[in-house]
């Protein structure tokens, strides 16, 4: 996350059911995907539908994220920024080319690296989702780290009540939030300035995985592999750089009255992790693209 795109997101937030059943964790198989020989999974951008949408701004990570276990293999992005802020995002999608799914996603902060001429840069640092489908098309297209979930979402009186479990049936986030709207002239200022200071597109590095979550019986058979398998066979790895795209007009101010994050989970680290105390909510069957991933050629 930028620096322009921190000082956006602490001044917006300044301004201002259904419950899924156990997912497997078995990954994809060729045979029971149905979605990868399709022309719309092979097609970039990729385009979402979503009914509900949250972005929260969450406490600095002090330390650099340590990889999980279930994707060590993976480099961390070097130039971690302690002390830069977080982003935590959380969506419900009714109709994305891999079908419907829920997703977590937490970027901890910003990353630097002068050889690509950037003053700071976001990552996907970690990410869940209820779709084996969805894991297997994260990963080896974008190399974002997907890991699999179970989301339950309850709609409350004033707002949403969501916990995410993971595999082993733990929770790690909870949060529960209500809808702050504003008068139309305060609403169309939020979103001027979020769009000013946060554009309607994270950029974000990943690097790329070849974890066998699919990737081993379709390799050189999907298009849609083709960019993250050429950046993984390259003398070091190159990483690959894609665009977040969310439609933010429309959207209102989500007060949080209840959060946790186990920070563990999301770190690597026993440092507390605060959800700022207001949110925001992105409008009712919300429009957002990601596009096709490109090889960061500078980073080397």
């Amino acid at each position: 996350m930028s620096l322009k795109a921190v000082v956006g997101a602490v001044l917006l937030l300044a301004l201002a059911s259904r419950s899924l059943g156990a997912v497997t964790v078995t990954p994809a198989s060729a045979d029971t995907d149905p979605y990868v020989t399709t022309p719309r999974y092979n097609k970039f951008p990729w385009a979402f539908t979503a009914d509900y949408s949250f972005v929260f701004s969450v406490s600095p990570a002090w330390k650099q994220p340590i990889n999980p276990s279930s994707w060590s293999g993976v480099p961390v992005l070097p130039g971690f920024l302690p002390g830069s802020p977080g982003m935590l995002a959380l969506l419900r999608y009714t109709e994305s080319p891999i079908g419907e799914y829920s997703e977590l996603f937490y970027v901890p902060g910003s990353f630097v690296n002068p050889l690509c001429g950037e003053k700071a840069l976001s990552s996907i640092y970690r990410i869940w989702v209820d779709s084996k489908y969805s894991q297997r098309a994260g990963r080896n297209i974008w190399g974002i780290p997907k890991e699999l979930a179970t989301f339950d979402w309850k709609e409350t009186n004033s707002g949403m009540a969501v916990t995410v479990k993971d595999a082993a049936g733990k929770v790690f986030l909870r949060l529960n939030t209500t809808q702050f709207p504003l008068p139309d002239p305060l609403t169309t200022a939020a979103t001027s300035i979020a769009r000013r200071f946060v554009g309607d597109c994270l950029t974000t590095i990943q690097w790329p995985i070849d974890d066998l979550t699919g990737r081993s019986t379709l390799a050189g058979q999907v298009s849609a592999y083709k960019v993250a398998e050429q950046c993984y066979a390259a003398k070091p790895p190159l990483p690959i750089k894609l665009d977040v795209c969310f439609q933010l007009k429309g959207g209102v101010l989500a007060k949080v009255d209840a959060a946790f994050m186990d920070p563990v989970t999301f770190t690597g680290h026993k440092n507390k992790l605060l959800v700022a105390p207001l949110g925001y909510q992105l409008p009712m069957n919300m429009n957002a693209t990601l596009g096709q991933p490109i090889a960061v050629k500078c980073w080397v």
